[in-house]
């Protein structure tokens, strides 16, 4: 389970769950903005396969949040947590949900599982 604030960490725990075969969630969030996944490795597209490389980047701040926005994206991750150890409901896989609590919208975007992966 990965709430880290920095990209190197999430592709940390991203390379680690696909290498040792443990399922994850991953989520991040700045400002009114935040964004979930889960990965069954093997079985599901991971957060290599949405975004690749990690970006360049030489800000090593982290991005600020809001207390709200922390409370509902880590209520859904902890639920992605709960369905995956009790195995029931449909997690959150090959899609990227996005929470938008500044105007109410979330919004599922699916994507494929990298065949190299």
């Amino acid at each position: 389970m990965d709430a880290s604030d920095n990209f190197a960490t999430k592709f940390l725990v991203n390379d680690l769950g696909i290498q040792y075969n443990i399922p994850f969630t991953i989520a991040g969030i700045q400002g009114f903005e935040g964004q979930l996944l889960s990965v069954i490795p093997k079985k599901t597209a991971c957060y290599r396969c949405l975004f690749g490389e990690p970006p360049k980047s030489k800000d090593s701040n982290p991005i600020p949040v809001l207390a709200p926005t922390c409370g509902v994206v880590g209520s859904l991750e902890a639920s992605e947590v709960l369905k995956g150890l009790l195995g029931i409901g449909e997690m959150i896989v090959d899609r990227l949900l996005i929470v938008n609590l500044e105007d109410g919208e979330f919004q599922s975007i699916p994507f494929h599982r990298n065949p190299k992966c």
